[in-house]
């Protein structure tokens, strides 16, 4: 019962998040979103399912949050990494000179600005065979 409750809960969230009214979503996530980050962290069964539910600012997406799955679609063809940075705001993130390089090299950062994304982040690893990677990190390779 439990199982079949969660999946019919999934497939409704889901249905909200691609509806053609994002309006609907963001509405939902704003009263939401940080429960589908706790669930990322603590429902290890279901943490993969939770995260194309995520929504995130972003280096070219400043004022509409966007998914993973709109951030890996306008990566770089040759781009193997999701990159990062935690920050307490857009603004903060967006004035971090970790940005400098990727922005010359026109990669986008998803802006991590609650301080709970960070940690849901870390405990996905990756998302469509893509590793996270926080730009802020000494040892970042951009080829």
């Amino acid at each position: 019962m439990r199982k079949r409750l969660v999946r019919k809960a999934f497939e409704m969230i889901q249905g909200i998040a691609l509806s053609d009214n994002r309006d609907d979503y963001e509405k939902f996530y704003e009263n939401f979103g940080k429960h589908l980050k706790i669930g990322c962290i603590e429902d290890r069964e279901n943490h993969k399912r939770i995260a194309p539910l995520l929504r995130f600012f972003s280096s070219q997406s400043e004022e509409d949050m966007i998914s993973l799955d709109e951030y890996v679609e306008n990566m770089k063809p040759d781009q193997k990494e999701i990159y990062f940075i935690a920050s307490d705001s857009v603004a903060s993130a967006k004035n971090t000179p970790f940005l400098e390089k990727l922005l010359e090299k026109d990669l986008e950062v998803l802006f991590l600005v609650d301080p709970i994304d960070e940690v849901a982040i870390q405990n996905l690893k990756s998302y469509k065979e893509k590793e996270f990677v926080d730009i802020s990190k000494e040892d970042l390779d951009l080829g």
